[in-house]
């Protein structure tokens, strides 16, 4: 406060509305007060001077506006966020008597503004676009509070994409295509799928209107995890599913046929290619299975060449209301020029007449039960070539040389040589040649 002329001296009583709080002495014309105490509003401050022996007495008033600091917070209701989400930006002023209105800017754009209640107000919006935001939050304060502002990030990321796959046929016969079908959401999603079963590629497929298909051939007999996964685009995230598809080891068809009629089911290559045809009995369904099975005899003793051909098939019928179902039984298997159709029966394999076209071998049967392509044991004989000496005493010495001949090759080993005696020796074959 200053006094004038500045010669005067003595105290200056300070008020607040018309109430002193605090005084001063002059020097110089001039003196201060300091003071935390008025409350928030318009005040009338006053300055009374009481003179000196020669300074008449004087006083003054000027109007005075009281605000209270503030403190803005600006919080999202999610920090990072998905690509079309409604966020919400709350805002709180410390103290919750403010009142007046905040307003809410991405960087530069405006998200809008919203009126105090309590201290507390709130702004949303979905229209955020995919990108990482400055959010400020700005209060404009009011007759008793001053003005304050504060700040918080806000990521809007890709949508959250899902995906269901699935097999059209679960579990599958063994050779037998499966149509693997992937679906996204939400359906606006783009690009590639990927599939995979563990142990490789299976190919891949374009989303149109959210899923793709893909044909999957060529899966073993098992289980198998397919898996697909979607890298995304622009706007959708990635995402992964899978699901088991399982593959039967022998393949099963299902056969609609009325009385007299020809039913006929075939399977794939892994099962050698087999064929079935039979006259139906009865109205109804009938079911053919065909699977690998291992050969019910001895390797050893079978009549066909062990090796040229291992795959073992059995084929089974069953009709649908449990009635028989008999032979004559049409049966086809893969095999090449040579080979023989061979039939497991009554404890042994028995040779099928058979034609034999564009590698295909077909017989008849009245029975099921494992078959085999494979090529016939050839036909071995064996002679002796001589006797040396040829003639002789008891207990004279003598050297047989046998000959061993075979449709399938020069034979080796070895020859069991025995005479009426009780004499016995073992001949190596040597070209088909042995002697003891």
């Amino acid at each position: 406060m200053t006094a004038s002329p500045a010669s005067a001296t003595g105290t200056i009583t300070v008020s607040d509305s018309g109430t002193a709080f605090a005084s001063c002495t002059l020097s110089g014309g001039t003196c201060q007060v300091v003071t935390s105490s008025l409350a928030a509003g318009t005040r009338t401050i006053g300055a009374a001077y009481g003179g000196d022996a020669t300074h008449a007495v004087a006083s003054t008033s000027i109007p005075y506006q009281v605000k209270r600091a503030t403190a803005t917070t600006v919080t999202s209701s999610a920090p990072v966020a998905p690509l079309g989400s409604t966020v919400t930006f709350t805002v709180a002023i410390a103290p919750t008597t403010a009142t007046g209105s905040v307003t809410v800017l991405a960087g530069a754009t405006s998200l809008g503004s919203c009126t105090l209640a309590a201290g507390t107000c709130t702004v949303s919006t979905g229209a955020l676009a995919i990108g990482t935001y400055a959010i400020t939050a700005t209060y404009a304060g009011d007759a008793t509070h001053l003005a304050s502002g504060d700040a918080t990030s806000q990521e809007i990321g890709r949508l959250a994409t899902s995906l269901v796959v699935s097999g059209d046929v679960n579990p599958s016969n063994l050779d037998a295509p499966v149509l693997v079908t992937v679906t996204a959401t939400p359906s606006t999603a783009t690009g590639t799928v990927e599939l995979s079963n563990g142990t490789g590629s299976l190919g891949s497929c374009p989303l149109v209107g959210g899923t793709c298909s893909l044909v999957v051939t060529g899966l073993a007999a098992g289980s198998h995890v397919v898996s697909a996964a979607y890298a995304g685009d622009a706007t959708h995230g990635p995402a992964t599913a899978s699901y088991v598809q399982s593959v039967r080891a022998n393949a099963i068809v299902a056969r609609d046929a009325t009385a007299g009629s020809r039913v006929e089911a075939s399977a794939g290559a892994s099962l050698g290619s087999p064929s079935l045809a039979f006259t139906a009995p009865s109205d109804g369904t009938y079911s053919v299975s065909f699977s690998t099975t291992s050969n019910p005899a001895d390797p050893t003793g079978s009549p066909f060449l062990v090796g040229s051909s291992m795959l073992y098939v059995d084929i089974a019928v069953s009709s649908g209301d449990g009635s028989p179902v008999s032979g004559p039984f049409t049966i086809c298997l893969a095999g090449p020029a040579g080979t023989d159709l061979w039939h497991y029966e009554s404890g042994a394999w028995v040779l099928v007449p058979t034609t034999w076209s564009a590698g295909v071998l077909c017989g008849t049967t009245t029975s099921l039960s494992p078959f085999v392509v494979a090529a016939g044991k050839p036909t071995t004989t064996l002679s002796i070539l001589s006797l040396s000496p040829a003639t002789g005493d008891r207990g004279t010495a003598y050297t047989a040389t046998v000959q061993v001949v075979s449709g399938g090759g020069t034979p080796a080993g070895s020859v069991t040589i025995a005479d009426s005696l009780g004499g016995t020796c073992l001949a190596t074959l040597i070209d088909g040649i042995g002697a003891c």
